[in-house]
């Protein structure tokens, strides 16, 4: 699970109490228990006399030391089918980048307030690695015909007042265009907790069926 920007690796379970959620749905019999890994979104390296985030190295982080670490520590699968990825906002970026460069990975995606274009806007600040506005090279992956074979969930949602979602429906169009099978909803509220907590307790509900 990847946090927004700004935030850090403890937001799922301080703000967005996913333990509790996630505790809940266990204690309901709604959901069979899993493990929640969460890591630091905000890799930056130098550029310049500048600090840059960098969702390469970020990528780079939780396939080489993060996922092996973990799946060490606690034995939980090892294998895609016991794997999946999701974030909000920020997060929601890195985890498209890393489940369309490591589909092999990853069963479960989800998208919360969620982007699938790296850069915001055209702002260049904004692109995490440092490219030009709109080379988004990751959703090439997209045009694999067995893409929508790799994910058993893939889940885009958003606020119906979030500040963002002229943009989630401009990519509405890529997702239609490119043939991606998703489940997608909309939520009360903004770009806040009080939406990513439902599609936290959603998605949960959906996954490692």
């Amino acid at each position: 699970m990847q946090h927004g920007f700004g935030e850090s690796e403890i937001s799922w379970t301080t703000t967005g109490k996913a333990n509790i959620i996630l505790d809940n749905l266990i204690e309901m019999g709604k959901i069979k228990p899993f493990t929640l890994v969460m890591s630091d979104g905000m890799v930056q390296e130098k550029v310049g006399s500048e600090e840059r985030l960098n969702h390469v190295l970020l990528e780079r982080m939780l396939v080489e030391e993060i996922i092996p670490m973990a799946e060490k520590k606690y034995q939980f699968g090892g294998c895609k089918e016991k794997r999946g990825m999701a974030g909000l906002s920020m997060g929601s970026v890195q985890t498209t980048r890393t489940i369309c460069d490591h589909p092999d990975l990853f069963s479960e995606v989800g998208i919360f307030s969620g982007f699938i274009r790296v850069n915001i806007e055209g702002n260049p600040d904004r692109d995490a690695v440092g490219r030009k506005p709109y080379e988004q090279t990751h959703l090439k992956a997209m045009d694999d015909p067995d893409f929508n074979n790799y994910f058993h969930t893939f889940f885009r949602c958003i606020g119906d007042n979030d500040c963002f979602r002229s943009r989630f429906l401009e990519e509405d169009a890529i997702i239609q265009e490119k043939g991606v099978h998703e489940i997608r909803k909309i939520y009360p509220g903004g770009h806040d907790w009080n939406v990513w907590r439902p599609c936290f307790t959603d998605f949960a509900q959906m996954i490692f069926r």
